[in-house]
């Protein structure tokens, strides 16, 4: 996909008000997806390794939050949001 079709996509993401990490820091997850090459037909499966690596990002501001790191919900809001299907 053109960078420019990236773009935007993430300009029109849906912006939720207030300070929770989740979608920015799946956003990473994905960006180190794409960067090992492994987001090559549009879909993005909701695997161990990659909530492993959502875990490892969320350890990084975890002293902020009371909540247990779920990708779940950001995972399920980025696809509804049609970043990937």
């Amino acid at each position: 996909m053109p960078h420019e079709r990236w773009l935007e996509k993430l300009t029109k993401l849906n912006k939720a008000r207030g300070n929770a990490p989740h979608k920015p820091l799946l956003l990473l997850v994905f960006l180190e997806v794409v960067e090992k090459g492994d987001f090559s037909d549009g879909s993005l499966l909701l695997t161990a390794e990659l909530a492993y690596r959502f875990d490892t990002f969320f350890n990084v501001v975890q002293y902020r939050r009371t909540a247990k790191p779920d990708v779940r919900m950001p995972f399920h809001h980025l696809k509804t949001d049609g970043f990937w299907s």
